[in-house]
């Protein structure tokens, strides 16, 4: 089994002093916010008395989330009241929509006053409202084709807009990477860092001439990068998938700085060398020696030796490194001290990385009565249970470098996604962990909910386009959380075969094949009532997707289990259809089915009643015939069962 890695995020940004001041009521800070009270019910008309109060009241720190008694600190009412004033100049500003002709606002000076406000907006971690993204473009736009921009003011727009979860048009990011190239070569190590940073947040990979630009740059302030910066840039190459001159020599400074890393530092390098590991030639041989060094580091920060010790994101980014290199690598102390480190930071795990920390702890072969398995199950099991969830919603962590300064709704954690769910329930049975009263349907709820979201999506007869632009998660969305289609089909497939081998049997056993009104409901936009129906309702549109050994496993999984809904006559015939198709030979060794899968699939046919063609006969003979002396199959996965799951 194998696993998507946990995402990694860092960043940090300074901004510049503010324009000249005015006199406005607005930039006065001394007793916190402006008094809303005396605010106009007209939007502010100057784009620089907005700038600088926001630079202000951002740099002072004014949030109603501080907890330092301050007397300054702002009443939450008081800073809704600024931030609703706040979007609605932006938004009159590039539309004369609210009454007040064009003519009469005074837009952007320059770009340092743009920067400014969206570096504010960064540091106050504001989730935009509608059309105040597209908003900020138009004045970002203007202010860049009239006049040079400084390498800190571009380097704050894209950092700001990454942190505000804010994408910008194409248009926009076209405008601003040919800012950015054009003042490349004075840009600091900083500048670069935030760069990279944000356009790896958003998802854009820079164009040729930038990226050459940037790199041929990032060779002369390699020895600058402060251990926040490399691992920043590390993380842009690996999450852009970039290829530069300097990589190499960024991975060797790792190793030279390694002592000097933080807890959020270190755990976020690990990813990134792990990631590079797989990286062809010197780059790749560097990293995995790195990484060794590197071990020591995450041991002494996991057993507390440093600081407050890891996170709960940290430890389950380092679990998920050492992990993937593998056993033989791993050290076993700082496997231990990472073991120990899981139960003090349990409850604070968003699903995926409880999820990815049990599939790290299998991977690893940890005791079953590891005393982090319980906590884990425990803490699966509040997210699954929280209302205030959503299987929607994506745990949203930016500049964890900076407190945390989100305001009373921040985003709630998102529960358990199918691909995550399968990798808990395939570690707890590879572990024969003991599992926690709830478990089993916590993890039922994470299908149950999939397929309520995709009769939802059936029911309004279009789906998800995708967005260009405007406020995205830049974390990862459901579809690639799942790995899309092929991804969520070998999640449904490793789940039923863990829970066969864990003698989970969500329903009654019996053999008798699902009635045709079950199948009509199921092919129906209706939602599921249960484990059973939801797993039947995302298994039949892609059965045929399948591989041969995975409509294997499947089939002998669902016979164990008693999933007479499995019986649909569609995924039987996906299962034809791998025999004949198997017998043919057209797939490769590593999908060829074993004489054990062929045996489960004809038991299956024969518990749910089903009549094969002749044809699919034959295969199946044939293929016994020339395979017969072969081992494997005949429960679940065979010896390199680990295939389905990385597909």
């Amino acid at each position: 089994s194998s696993s998507s890695s946990l995402s990694s995020s860092s960043s940090s940004s300074s901004s510049f002093s503010p324009s000249s001041s005015s006199n406005d009521a607005m930039t006065d800070t001394r007793g916190g916010l402006p008094d809303t009270t005396s605010l106009s019910s007209h939007p502010t008309q100057r784009f620089q008395v907005l700038s600088n109060s926001l630079w202000a009241i951002a740099t002072l720190q004014l949030h109603p989330s501080d907890t330092t008694g301050a007397s300054s600190t702002p009443s939450p009412s008081s800073f809704a009241s600024y931030r609703a004033h706040i979007e609605k100049s932006l938004l009159a500003m590039s539309s004369s929509s609210v009454g007040i002709p064009s003519s009469h606002y005074y837009p952007p000076k320059c770009a340092q006053e743009v920067s400014n406000t969206i570096w504010g907006m960064a540091r106050l971690q504001w989730r935009l409202g509608h059309g105040v993204g597209k908003a900020l473009e138009t004045h970002v736009s203007t202010s860049c084709t009239q006049r040079t921009m400084k390498p800190q003011a571009v380097s704050n727009i894209l950092w700001g807009f990454a942190v505000v979860l804010h994408r910008p048009q194409p248009s926009t990011l076209k405008v601003l990477s040919e800012k950015a190239r054009a003042v490349a070569g004075n840009m600091t190590s900083q500048c670069i860092s935030n760069v990279l940073w944000g356009l790896s947040k958003i998802q854009y990979a820079p164009p040729p001439d930038l990226l050459h630009a940037l790199d041929e740059r990032l060779g002369h302030v390699t020895e600058d990068l402060t251990t926040q910066e490399l691992s920043n840039v590390l993380l842009a190459h690996v999450r852009l998938k970039l290829t530069t001159q300097n990589l190499r020599g960024l991975v060797d400074k790792v190793g030279r700085v390694s002592g000097q890393f933080n807890a959020q530092e270190i755990t976020n390098v690990c990813w990134s060398l792990t990631k590079l590991v797989r990286h062809d030639g010197e780059v790749g041989s560097a990293s995995s020696r790195v990484y060794e060094g590197l071990q020591p580091v995450v041991e002494a920060w996991a057993a507390g030796q440093r600081g407050e010790g890891l996170t709960a994101k940290g430890t389950a980014l380092a679990l998920w490194s050492l992990a993937t290199h593998g056993s033989k690598t791993a050290s076993r102390t700082c496997l231990h001290a990472l073991e120990s480190r899981v139960p003090e930071v349990a409850s604070d795990f968003n699903a995926q990385e409880a999820s990815y920390v049990l599939w790290a702890l299998a991977r690893l072969t940890v005791s079953p009565r590891s005393p982090a398995l319980a906590p884990l199950q425990q803490a699966i099991i509040a997210i699954q249970n929280d209302d205030a969830s959503d299987p929607r919603d994506h745990d949203q962590q930016h500049s964890p470098s900076q407190p945390a300064r989100l305001p009373a709704t921040a985003a709630r954690r998102a529960r358990l996604a199918p691909r995550e769910a399968s990798s808990a329930v395939w570690a707890l049975a590879v572990l024969r962990a003991e599992p926690v009263e709830g478990i089993r349907p916590a993890l039922e709820r994470a299908f149950v909910e999939r397929a309520a979201l995709a009769s939802a999506a059936a029911g309004r007869g279009s789906g998800d386009s995708g967005a260009s632009g405007g406020e995205v998660d830049v974390g990862l969305r459901a579809a690639e959380r799942e790995g899309g289609q092929a991804g969520l089909g070998h999640s449904i497939v490793i789940t039923l075969w863990s829970f066969a081998l864990l003698s989970w049997q969500p329903n009654p056993s019996s053999s008798s094949p699902p009635s045709s009104e079950a199948v009509a409901e199921a092919a129906s936009s209706a939602p599921p009532s249960g484990f059973e129906p939801a797993m039947h309702q995302l298994t039949r549109p892609l059965a045929h997707a399948l591989s041969p050994k995975a409509i294997a496993t499947l089939l002998w999984a669902s016979v164990g289990l008693g999933l007479r809904a499995m019986g649909d006559p569609a995924i039987l015939g996906a299962a034809s259809d791998a025999l004949e198709r198997s017998a043919d030979e057209i797939h490769g060794d590593g999908d060829r089915l074993a004489p054990g899968d062929v045996a489960n699939i004809a038991y299956a046919f024969a518990r749910f009643h089903h009549q094969p063609s002749g044809k699919t006969w034959l295969g199946a003979a044939r293929h016994l015939n020339r395979h017969g002396s072969e081992s494997g199959g005949g429960g679940g996965p065979p010896s390199k069962g680990a295939s389905i799951m990385n597909s």
